[in-house]
């Protein structure tokens, strides 16, 4: 299954085994914006960057950006 998912995104099968590390894993990586933008394209949008945080993390990024925009 990673290696199908790396050949999606254009990624390795090693960056993406990464990805799925559990929150606070030292070996855990976030995407970088480009493939980021590739994951979420690929997803249809099911998958987006604050999936790749902390469910408190990206709450309080959704609120300070609903903030912002008012």
């Amino acid at each position: 299954m990673l290696r199908e998912v790396a050949e999606a995104i254009g990624s390795s099968h090693e960056q993406v085994r990464r990805m799925r590390l559990p929150f606070g894993h030292p070996d855990r990586r976030v995407p970088d914006p480009e493939l980021m933008a590739r994951i979420v394209a690929w997803t249809g949008g099911e998958i987006t960057p604050a999936d790749f945080y902390p469910a408190q993390l990206s709450a309080a990024r959704e609120a300070a950006e609903t903030a912002a925009a008012s």
